[in-house]
């Protein structure tokens, strides 16, 4: 181990989280004492872990502080800025007893948007939610309940955009930016329901790489998530193929519950 190939691991290690970063730096520094040929082309693979790290780090920590790990806390959020939303833009003047066309207007814009969303949605992203058990219906009723909490605040951003048109507000939101944050809003509720447990619908977390890439053809390779509570694993394969296509949920049996003390639940 020279003192390039260190600085390289060093250099990379600055990347990964703090809490993790001396378990780190330890893993690779081990794993190079084992390399005989191309140990810089190895040690410049380090970058590319770190930065995987770091963005789930980030990702996860997003999530946490909005408190969106928890389906209820996820449910209320979505409950709330709908609620809120509502009770702003039907106290604008366009909506009134004596303006029923500003209703239909703005009935009909959200109709065409959320429309021409669903369109447009596969474009960028992937609707297929993967492979799970039949058991796990509930899931069904959550991505419904998420859906049904967003599509009140889309209307309410359709009453103030009309709200601006008619008043002849100075900055008029584009009816273009409106389509494009509920394409976002959609990708965000497939996104959000494919890294969820079937069975408590909880985020799951601990993720980590597993196989090798440019073997996709006789082993697995891809990112697997776990149930913090033990109910499960979920393999995201890293690219796609024939086989394994699709992320899969794995079940845990009860002999796993050893790991989990006080947090499996049924």
């Amino acid at each position: 181990m020279s003192i390039w190939h260190t600085g390289i691991l060093t250099t990379a290690s600055r990347l990964v989280p703090k809490e993790q970063r001396a378990e780190w730096l330890a893993e690779w520094r081990g794993e190079l004492w084992h390399v005989k040929t191309d140990a810089a082309i190895f040690c410049l693979g380090s970058f590319r872990d770190a930065v995987w790290l770091r963005w789930n780090h980030q990702h996860a920590s997003r999530y946490k502080m909005l408190r969106l790990e928890s389906p209820a806390h996820c449910l209320f959020l979505l409950g709330a800025l709908a609620a809120l939303s509502l009770f702003f833009a039907l106290r604008l003047p366009v909506i009134t007893p004596s303006a029923r066309d500003g209703a239909r207007s703005a009935r009909d814009m959200f109709l065409m948007l959320t429309s021409m969303a669903c369109i447009l949605l596969p474009a960028i992203t992937n609707l297929p939610l993967g492979e799970y058990p039949r058991y796990a219906r509930r899931r069904w009723v959550f991505l419904a309940s998420k859906v049904g909490l967003i599509l009140p605040s889309i209307y309410a951003a359709c009453i103030y955009i009309l709200y601006q048109n008619r008043s002849h507000h100075p900055f008029v939101i584009p009816p273009q930016v409106l389509l494009a944050a509920i394409i976002l809003a959609f990708r965000w509720v497939l996104n959000d329901q494919r890294q969820r447990c079937p069975v408590c619908l909880r985020l799951l977390g601990h993720a980590a790489h597993v196989g090798q890439h440019g073997r996709n053809f006789i082993e697995w390779n891809g990112t697997e998530l776990m149930c913090l509570r033990g109910h499960g694993l979920l393999h995201i394969p890293a690219t796609p193929a024939d086989w394994s296509g699709r992320q899969r949920w794995f079940d845990l049996d009860p002999s796993w519950s050893g790991l989990f003390p006080q947090k499996r639940c049924t």
